[in-house]
């Protein structure tokens, strides 16, 4: 019984993915307990639907989608700290301005682009 468990160490993926996932495990553990005390628990829901319009850009122009994806969320989060800096706004309603309006945002670049790929096949085709 002990030897079935073990047997899928023996491969070195097997390996490399265990302490993978033990760090990952541990990172986002201490990232996320420092997000909930800063109020922005949200900020990976943010983050996550704010790169629909970088996706819908990058398929467009032909480039990498996780290039347009990462620029379109790294922006998303300097939008909302220039948000909260320059108003009275807190962090929290500032997420949700920027939640709703980069996801509006990218659902009106899929009408409106009329990509050669469609956008709605690609995101069911992921999930």
């Amino acid at each position: 019984m002990l030897n079935l468990l073990l047997e899928p160490l023996s491969f070195g993926f097997m390996r490399d993915a265990l302490i993978i996932a033990a760090s990952l495990g541990i990172l986002c553990s201490v990232v996320g307990s420092y997000l909930i005390v800063q109020r922005q628990g949200i900020l990976g829901d943010v983050i996550a639907h704010a790169v629909l319009p970088g996706i819908a850009i990058a398929i467009f122009l032909g480039i990498d989608i996780f290039l347009g994806a990462f620029v379109c969320g790294t922006f998303s989060t300097f939008v909302i700290a220039w948000i909260e800096s320059q108003s009275r706004v807190k962090i929290d309603a500032a997420m949700a301005l920027v939640f709703s309006g980069f996801l509006a945002l990218g659902i009106m670049l899929i009408s409106v682009l009329k990509s050669k790929v469609d956008l709605h096949h690609f995101y069911l085709a992921i999930f």
